[in-house]
């Protein structure tokens, strides 16, 4: 029986770890790749202690709040990805602070998302709503994911690089947006309105990519398809053995957030004539399948990964994955490890 351990997406943790970071003021708190958050940020008398395990494509963030003279009530909330920062501020000057916490999703677009809460009179707690980047058309346009946030100068700064129609997902040639948001009260909530836009031209600096020793084995992608690679962490073949690695394809698609999709993508392995390797196909089509629940009135609709059939294969670190899909879909993956063997009883 195998056990996701890396990128999974079905499995949620919650887990505690013994060392805490405190933080003052708006220090941006951040979180190395894989590892679990365990920070707690403080301003003006008010705590907020924030876990995550970031184990896998789905999580969940645990916010404890202190301090608050009426609600210090604890907030959990499933989050699709990883937590990769947070930080508190003031940023409205009301003397109640936020606390804002950054997302980014597992695969290749790695999309950027926040979770924040306001004080209310350093009594309660309510939520800090981002309007969707896609409901703003001038803005959104060459968003492909990648985002970066923070607070600054008293405004939520949000990032990210700009695609052209024929760029692939690793080589954006497009430059950079930066938006800023300033914190205004809505009528039942608090909203992050967004109050510039500013573009930057590309820089001459080429964008990172992946360069195996073996990659120049396989060829380049064919018009109108992307090619994927995934590089393992190096590991002993005795530990090899007992991992293995799934391949999901999938494409972002706005969905009603409450039922369960999936679309008609599969990818399947071809020897690699010659070389005697394997890459990877993804085929099929995006006509979406979805289970039939009913969906209350103003439920916001929701753009998300939805997935097709996925792939295990076996894990290789001396060789890199290489997957061939159309340049519309993405590929996710996640690392399976092997549970302890059990000995089977003779009935």
């Amino acid at each position: 029986m195998y056990k996701c351990k890396m990128n999974c997406i079905k499995t949620i943790k919650i887990c505690t770890l013994t060392a805490v970071v405190t933080l003052l003021s708006s220090s941006l708190a951040t979180a190395k790749e894989g590892e679990a958050f365990d920070k707690t940020l403080m301003l003006n008398g008010i705590n907020f202690h924030i876990t995550c395990p970031n184990e896998g494509s789905l999580n969940t963030l645990t916010i404890v709040p202190s301090g608050l003279s009426i609600d210090n009530s604890i907030i959990t909330e499933e989050i699709d990805g990883s937590l990769t920062g947070a930080q508190i501020d003031d940023l409205n000057g009301d003397g109640s602070p936020e606390v804002y916490v950054f997302i980014n999703s597992a695969g290749s677009g790695s999309y950027g998302s926040l979770v924040a809460y306001a004080s209310n009179n350093n009594k309660s707690i309510s939520t800090i709503y981002l309007p969707p980047l896609e409901n703003d058309e001038k803005n959104s346009k060459g968003y492909m994911g990648h985002d970066t946030f923070a607070v600054m100068d008293g405004h939520l700064t949000r990032r990210f690089p700009l695609y052209k129609e024929n760029d692939t997902n690793a080589k954006p040639t497009g430059g950079t947006r930066q938006l800023h948001y300033t914190l205004v009260a809505g009528e039942a909530t608090w909203i992050l309105e967004l109050a510039g836009s500013k573009t930057f031209p590309p820089s001459n600096i080429p964008a990172p990519t992946v360069e195996h020793s073996q990659l120049k084995a396989f060829p380049p992608a064919a018009e109108g398809i992307e090619r994927f690679v995934i590089e393992l962490p190096k590991k002993e073949r005795s530990e090899e053995e007992r991992l293995k690695v799934e391949l999901i394809p999938g494409k972002m698609m706005l969905t009603d957030g409450i039922n369960r999709t999936r679309i008609g993508l599969s990818i399947s392995p071809h020897p690699l004539k010659g070389w005697g390797y394997t890459y990877y196909e993804v085929t099929g089509s995006d006509v979406g399948m979805s289970t039939l629940m009913a969906v209350p009135e103003g439920k916001e609709q929701v753009t998300k990964l939805v997935h097709g059939s996925s792939l295990h294969i076996p894990y290789n670190s001396r060789l890199p994955i290489v997957i061939y899909s159309p340049g519309k879909y993405e590929i996710q993956y996640r690392i399976w490890s092997a549970g302890t063997s059990q000995k089977a009883m003779r009935k």
